[in-house]
């Protein structure tokens, strides 16, 4: 862990800027679905087929990238991730055709999964140490919720002077900005310096990998991510079911979005963290969640058949979303509690993450068509589709904390 604590938050500013930069046009979705279907003039489902293909190539990156970063430093492939993304974002504004999305989101899929995400929890892993990764990644992603909130309202004032089109370039606009910003921070910074070693015994060798693969506790892990981030990717369709069920108007949609993903979620997120150092165990915290995830869904669901007043839905769509977001980020954490050595950090991370974050390869084509007619049944399966996997992710927490419990007694 860094015991120097202004470099260790100066390092987590830059990395959080260039978190938001990096994901800037992939997070748009999150408040600004129906913006994006109006102006790249594209259906749910070809939206859907664009965050597929991007989930795909991260699938791949997530591989690749893991084991790169434990090869290479952190900050080159965090600079090489930054400078490719920030042309991506310029090229964005023209307002590409349907196939020209499909490079993007491709080459997208390549520096946000393949350069940044591995280097940037490597960092946070040597930041925190074993002790404190909770509060540290809850503070991270929290730090990055803002950043993303504070998007979300730059977006909402902009609705209301321009159109879809400037607003859409306006936001890319703000996003290259912030790659440049955190380009120039990081050129300067000490990221990854405290590494460069060129001991062999700080690198992974190639024979570790399948002694990774045959730990069961890595698999749980990942299925335990996986179950959090398709619950997460369900978020991304609250907004629209709000526009079908209730006719809410989209500057109201955006208000309550801010007020559960960016306001509510962003106080306890941090608090999630605490709880989990404090027990010693993420996932024990996880497992709580998707109790809490999967009792709101049910009533979601049971919802369908009754006139329940949209007061009722709004309180069940908060408390899922604020446990949701909260929980995701401290997942990546668990790989702290699973006492990964350094050296096999980021092969061990992009295990668990090409399954935990698979979602993106295929949930969104999965919850395009399955409200691809607009219908409010559909939605209601969409929801069963979501409790599926807080049931699986419950499953999963209960056969760690019972197999491996004196691990995180």
């Amino acid at each position: 862990m860094v015991k120097n604590k202004k470099i260790s938050l100066k390092i987590l500013f830059f990395v959080v800027i260039s978190h938001t930069a990096v994901y800037g046009l992939i997070g748009l979705k999150q408040s600004f679905y129906n913006l994006l279907i109006d102006t790249m003039g594209v259906n749910d489902v070809q939206l859907g087929v664009l965050f597929s293909i991007y989930g795909a190539v991260g699938m791949l990156s997530y591989l690749f990238g893991g084991y790169v970063s434990d090869l290479i430093s952190e900050k080159k492939l965090i600079l090489i991730a930054l400078g490719i993304s920030a042309v991506v974002h310029l090229y964005a504004m023209t307002i590409p055709s349907f196939h020209q999305l499909i490079v993007l989101f491709t080459i997208s899929g390549i520096t946000t999964i393949f350069g940044f995400y591995p280097a940037s929890n490597k960092i946070l892993y040597r930041l925190s140490g074993s002790d404190s990764s909770g509060i540290v990644f809850s503070l991270y992603y929290t730090f990055v919720t803002v950043g993303i909130g504070v998007t979300a309202v730059i977006g909402m004032i902009l609705l209301r002077m321009w159109t879809n089109n400037e607003v859409y370039r306006g936001l890319l606009i703000f996003f290259v900005i912030l790659h440049l910003i955190a380009i120039c921070g990081i050129s300067v910074s000490k990221i990854g310096e405290e590494k460069v070693k060129k001991n062999s015994d700080n690198k992974i060798v190639f024979s570790e990998i399948p002694q990774i693969l045959k730990d069961k506790r890595v698999w749980l892990a990942a299925l335990i991510i996986m179950a959090n981030y398709s619950l997460l990717a369900c978020l991304t369709y609250i907004n629209p079911f709000l526009k079908v069920y209730f006719q809410m108007p989209e500057d109201g949609i955006l208000k309550f979005n801010i007020f559960r993903t960016y306001i509510l979620a962003t106080i306890l997120s941090p608090l999630l963290g605490w709880i989990a150092d404090k027990i010693k165990s993420i996932i024990k915290v996880m497992g709580i969640g998707f109790i809490i995830n999967s009792i709101c869904l049910i009533c979601i669901i049971l919802s369908f058949e009754k006139n329940v007043s949209f007061i009722v839905i709004a309180i069940l769509l908060t408390i899922f979303t604020v446990i949701v977001s909260a929980e995701k980020n401290i997942a990546v954490a668990v790989i702290s509690e699973l006492q990964i050595p350094h050296s096999r950090q980021g092969t061990t991370l992009g295990i668990i993450s090409f399954i935990g974050f698979s979602p993106d390869a295929f949930f969104y084509l999965l919850a395009g068509h399955t409200i691809k007619n607009g219908y409010i049944s559909e939605y209601r399966n969409l929801f069963i589709i979501g409790l599926m996997f807080a049931i699986l992710g419950l499953i999963c927490v209960a056969i760690y904390v019972m197999k491996y419990k004196k691990r995180i007694a």
